[in-house]
């Protein structure tokens, strides 16, 4: 499945799409016609960064982070990904499929 730049409200990562797309077509997730298009885990690198941030949590707050809250806490406080996805009921199925490879990754040193 691929996103596309209407996905998401995030300026970097909308051109991120616009340079680094080969494919186009109807998005997967918001519904667009004929747009370009990338594969959500082409994000992997930059959503590693913004994770990074939180690395400095408190120890007990660890304990609580998740695929479900820390993409909840990354959504609320950068805004990343863009409010048509609500509407298609896909916005969550594109949350996790960013995160989620990122979050595996980091999980060791997350400690949780």
């Amino acid at each position: 499945m691929n996103c596309c730049e209407d996905c998401f409200l995030d300026t970097e990562l909308k051109g991120f799409i616009y340079s680094n797309s080969t494919v186009s077509g109807d998005c997967d997730y918001c519904g667009k016609i004929g747009t370009n298009l990338i594969n959500p885990r082409e994000f992997e690198e930059k959503f590693s960064l913004l994770v990074n941030i939180y690395d400095n949590i408190e120890q007990s707050d660890r304990r609580d982070l998740n695929p479900n809250s820390l993409h909840v806490k990354i959504q609320s406080e950068w805004n990343v990904f863009s409010d048509r996805l609500d509407v298609t009921q896909q916005f969550h199925q594109l949350k996790l499929k960013v995160y989620l490879k990122v979050l595996l990754k980091e999980k060791s040193r997350l400690k949780i």
